[in-house]
């Protein structure tokens, strides 16, 4: 196996969405990056908001935190940004003589909404880099859909002209595995069973996506062996930027149960809360049964489930009495209850 991360299997398996979650330092950045420049793929790079975009493409290179600087310093390119309008970048590269003609754009998510006018028929590949964020950065507002409007944007109608669809690798460290566009979309719990499992690939053709979890042991020792791992070693940072654990997420009380022994006892939205016929034990799971007290997802549904059983739940779970069949579910129960 080769030391750093490569984008080109994931490739040969031909799917639209392509998750990639590796612990920090593993070059998921560096190579989907610099395969796409090697092989002339026009892409566009993209980060969550413009403010990380204007950082990235600070002219002052002691500012600038480009992905670039490192493939120029590795590889010899010379490749940098340049401003267009206000909202989007130009990619271009210092030895290609017609440097009018980009080889990429980089934008932010945040922004795209308000691109008008913008032709990305020629482009092949999105590189999200860094979509889920760090723990104590604040989401935007339906940052899940937000992602969807920004690929049909730039997707437009190709695939009725025959043409393959925009690939897009979606690349992360393991920070939240609740992030919204894995829960809107389904995948928290897919990748909590790749956890379970130890999977480092999922090809899910019928979505047209693949999911990776980076795994590299002759990577890990000799990072192990650095000075920040040496200093972070049994932590929570160690198994995330390592690792490549969601450490930050607590999957206590998250397990698979025979639904057969449970009744169901209420449910809000599309939870069902469930009681065990003998024990003094309960189980939130998206298998849903008739029960005649439904609560739906609104404001004032909500704050009458809270009122009803959110105190009752909160002291089972308070007591190791509540059960989850998957991490999303219990995070979403918690933010009503808790």
């Amino acid at each position: 196996m080769a030391l750093w991360f490569s984008a080109r299997p994931i490739k040969k398996v031909g799917r639209a969405f392509n998750f990639i979650f590796g612990g920090r330092g593993t070059g998921k950045t560096f190579n989907t990056i610099y395969e796409d420049y090697q092989d002339k793929v026009k892409f566009i790079f993209m980060r969550r908001t413009q403010t990380e975009m204007d950082l990235l493409a600070s002219a002052d290179s002691a500012l600038s935190l480009s992905p670039f600087k490192s493939i120029n310093d590795v590889k010899g390119s010379e490749i940098d940004m340049f401003r267009i309008n206000k909202n989007v970048y130009g990619i271009r590269d210092g030895f290609d003589p017609d440097t009018a003609t980009p080889i990429g754009y980089a934008l932010a998510l945040s922004t795209v909404s308000s691109i008008r006018g913008f032709d990305a028929s020629d482009i092949e590949d999105l590189i999200f880099d860094e979509f889920i964020p760090q723990k104590n950065v604040k989401l935007m507002k339906d940052e899940g859909g937000a992602f969807l409007n920004a690929y049909e944007t730039i997707n437009r109608n190709r695939e009725f002209m025959g043409r393959e669809p925009l690939r897009v690798f979606l690349l992360s460290n393991s920070n939240n595995i609740s992030h919204p566009l894995l829960t809107d979309l389904g995948l928290s719990n897919v990748i909590e069973r790749m956890m379970n499992k130890g999977q480092a690939f999922v090809d899910l053709p019928k979505r047209n996506a693949t999911i990776t979890m980076i795994r590299n042991n002759e990577f890990r020792e000799k990072k192990a062996n650095t000075a920040l791992y040496q200093l972070t070693k049994g932590t929570d940072f160690y198994a995330m930027s390592l690792d490549n654990d969601f450490a930050y997420d607590d999957f206590s009380l998250v397990r698979a149960v025979d639904i057969k022994s449970y009744i169901p006892y209420c449910s809000w939205g599309n939870i069902m809360i469930y009681k065990h016929r003998a024990e003094r034990i309960y189980y939130a799971s998206a298998f849903m049964r008739k029960t005649r007290h439904h609560y739906y997802d609104t404001d004032s549904e909500t704050i009458r489930f809270y009122q009803d059983y959110g105190r009752t739940l909160y002291g089972l779970f308070v007591d190791h009495r509540l059960y989850f069949e998957s991490y999303s579910i219990k995070k979403r129960l918690l933010e009503v209850i808790a």
